[in-house]
């Protein structure tokens, strides 16, 4: 098969730009999406299940995200810059999230004490 590709080059070449011709615009049309409903098969019970859980209480609390966040090296997650620095990051994920028209159900992490923000110092009260 190897000789004949090397023989055939021109045509293999031609066949390889009319496949990709004919599959770009699909590729370039493909949206990305982190839902597992997506790939599911409809019509099956299971899937038929999820979804009236998701329109019932949201795909965050179906399948949520998590975020897990890091201290730079030698700094330490256990202090009020970290958590100021975290905070700060995930109001900023809210916010773009917000203006992508994606509603935030929660969020949930140690800088979150019932739905508000707080400082480490604050948690060690």
């Amino acid at each position: 098969f190897g000789r004949w590709t090397v023989r055939n080059r021109a045509g293999v070449m031609a066949a390889a730009a009319v496949l990709a011709f004919v599959v770009s615009p699909a590729s370039l049309e493909t949206k990305f999406t982190s839902s597992p409903q997506a790939i599911f098969p409809n019509g099956f019970p299971s899937m038929d299940f999820a979804r009236e859980l998701i329109d019932s209480y949201g795909e965050g609390r179906i399948w949520p995200y998590y975020l897990m966040l890091d201290a730079n090296e030698g700094e330490t997650v256990f202090s009020d810059e970290f958590f100021d620095a975290a905070g700060d990051f995930l109001r900023d994920v809210n916010a773009s999230l917000a203006s992508h028209q994606v509603a935030v159900q929660s969020v949930m992490g140690l800088m979150y004490l019932n739905g508000e923000y707080v400082r480490w110092t604050e948690l060690q009260a």
